[in-house]
């Protein structure tokens, strides 16, 4: 092949590359968001938002702590890191654990998980060195507290 006809070639690859990385949301493959639907959380039949959270298998949740699971990734690592819970877009500073418990689970429209690294713009003017749990209600009240 020419050097003259890869010209094209390398630009079609361009393209097609660039439309692919669009199509995916301009993120990598290791990206690490998860996202839970109405649908996912009914299916699972838990009582309150609290209780969809602790079932996570990507998060550890005590009766005084959220985070998400790191260090070694072992089942003896107990490393965590303590995100920000954001209800309806309100940041919740005290008591979240308690506030979770009070959501039912059935009012929950969607929550969305983020690790530091992959915090919303809207989320980044907080401290979220831990990452954000978002959720959205389907009653859209502000959080108690």
């Amino acid at each position: 092949m020419s050097t003259q006809s890869r010209g094209p070639v390398r630009l079609a690859v361009a393209i097609f590359g660039s439309a692919l990385v669009l199509a995916c949301g301009g993120k990598s493959a290791s990206y690490r968001n998860v996202y839970l639907s109405a649908d996912d959380i009914r299916l699972d039949a838990h009582a309150t938002a609290y209780d969809v959270l602790a079932s996570h298998r990507k998060l550890i949740v005590t009766e005084s702590v959220i985070g998400f699971k790191g260090g070694s990734g072992s089942a003896a690592d107990n490393t965590y890191y303590v995100p920000r819970i954001i209800i309806n877009d309100d940041v919740l500073i005290q008591n979240p654990l308690l506030v979770l418990r009070l959501i039912p689970a059935d009012d929950v429209k969607e929550i969305r998980l983020y690790y530091a690294d992959e915090v919303p713009v809207q989320y980044r003017v907080l401290s979220t060195a831990g990452g954000v749990i978002a959720i959205q209600t389907k009653s859209g009240k502000k959080p108690p507290g």
